[in-house]
């Protein structure tokens, strides 16, 4: 119960940047960070799980894996979305990403899937990133009505022109316009909604950050500012790998905190596993918590830990887990914990 509720607490009301800029950067306070999250590990079922309600997107971002060839797209049955969340409640509150490579605004029963949600546990958290465009004053209500715990705005440029050479779409004012309604209409309904503009850094925008810095101050939201990443390698142009990091890679955290399931079932190790290299298991066949304490995962798992990463083909090349936090001390790594 106690690695749930702190679990939500943090997906939903704490940056996750600024806690590991604080205390994973700080050498005596990185010891408690790594103790900490640690703590909240679960091996009897993922504190946090990505739903892909759909595959279904209306913008081509250049750093994007939906640009190369991937499987077929579509939106996920609701009964199977309800058999996730139906699982997920019997092991107590969790947390929930409706997204995956999809705008879940597309999804037909978005509003139907954040109240399944909540009714099945009010206490479970519910994280939304979206791009903004297709967020009208009904699904801006419905939104907050529901307690929908975080929303995130992903936000490539400020202007037009880039915007669409980064997106497809220049319309950058329209997101920004639907931003402003639900910023007052969330004071209006006195919701407690975190809203957040998530800035995706690359070469082409880098020079903005200032500006989207003072925007989302002056909006009175949060920030997270992201980098772009490889899409486990797909992505050559892609921040992280154009910066030449001299980073020494750590094992990441997906395969200890938050697995995916594709809008069509597959149970897939993590969120960037975009043309299902790491299929775990089948929703429609399975369960989430018997793969999750399967000998396959648990595998991946003393991979990592043992820096084997070229075993595992979604892993043997991707940066992701650069954006993220070693949290894992080094005598663990030497003997291969579960």
């Amino acid at each position: 119960m106690l690695k749930s509720n702190l679990s939500n607490l943090i997906m939903s009301n704490v940056n996750i940047e600024k806690v590991q800029n604080i205390l994973g950067n700080t050498p005596v306070l990185r010891i408690f960070f790594k103790l900490g999250s640690q703590a909240l590990i679960d091996y009897r079922y993922p504190t946090h799980i990505f739903i892909e309600t759909t595959r279904a997107c209306n913008l081509k971002c250049t750093f994007c894996s939906r640009n190369v060839e991937h499987s077929e797209s579509g939106h996920m049955d609701f009964d199977l979305f309800k058999s996730i969340v139906d699982e997920a409640t019997s092991f107590g509150r969790k947390n929930f990403g409706l997204h995956l490579l999809g705008e879940p605004l597309l999804y037909p029963m978005i509003v139907e899937a954040i109240q399944y949600i909540k009714k099945a546990n009010s206490n479970h958290a519910i994280l939304l990133t979206t791009n903004g465009y297709l967020l009208d004053d009904f699904k801006a209500k419905k939104i907050l009505e529901n307690n929908v715990d975080k929303i995130v705005f992903s936000v490539f440029s400020l202007r037009s022109e880039r915007t669409k050479t980064l997106t497809g779409s220049s319309n950058i004012s329209k997101v920004i316009d639907n931003i402003k309604n639900m910023v007052a209409l969330k004071k209006r309904m006195h919701s407690k909604t975190n809203i957040y503009m998530r800035f995706m850094i690359c070469e082409e925008n880098k020079d903005e950050l200032q500006q989207v810095q003072s925007l989302t101050k002056d909006l009175g939201i949060l920030l997270e500012a992201r980098y772009t990443h490889n899409f486990s390698g797909v992505i050559e142009n892609n921040y992280i790998s154009n910066k030449q990091t001299d980073k020494k890679r750590y094992p990441c955290y997906h395969p200890w905190f938050s697995p995916a399931i594709t809008w069509d079932g597959k149970i897939v190790l993590c969120c960037n596993d975009w043309n299902y290299a790491e299929t775990l298991g089948d929703m429609r066949e399975t369960t989430l918590a018997s793969v999750w304490g399967g000998e396959r995962l648990k595998q991946l798992r003393r991979y990592h830990l043992a820096e084997e990463y070229n075993k595992i083909p979604l892993c043997a090349k991707c940066n992701v887990w650069s954006l993220h936090p070693d949290i894992f001390f080094g005598i663990q790594k030497k003997h291969k914990l579960k």
